[in-house]
């Protein structure tokens, strides 16, 4: 990686090795893609076990919106999350 972007991550001497302030540069931003690929991991295990899913409503009736207040129309509580999208 050093070579390729030309510039230098390790600070190498005889008590061992540090990073440098691109490296530690590097390293953070490393940490964070860990962390979403976990995030990520879990999202997409729960689509996966059926714990998630999408409903998708289009509307192909003449009236602009047909669905008034539609988080509030009775769909059931505590399921599994439903991420509802209303085109019109």
């Amino acid at each position: 990686m050093e070579l390729s972007g030309d510039v230098r991550l390790l600070e190498r001497g005889r008590r061992g090795v540090t990073l440098t302030e691109a490296g530690e540069a590097l390293a953070h931003h490393a940490r964070l893609i860990c962390r979403q690929m976990a995030m990520w991991r879990g999202e997409l295990g729960e689509y996966a076990k059926g714990l998630r899913s999408t409903l998708r409503v289009t509307n192909t009736l003449p009236w602009p919106n047909p669905w008034p207040n539609c988080c509030r129309c009775g769909l059931p509580t505590g399921g599994p999350p439903i991420r509802a999208s209303i085109s019109t």
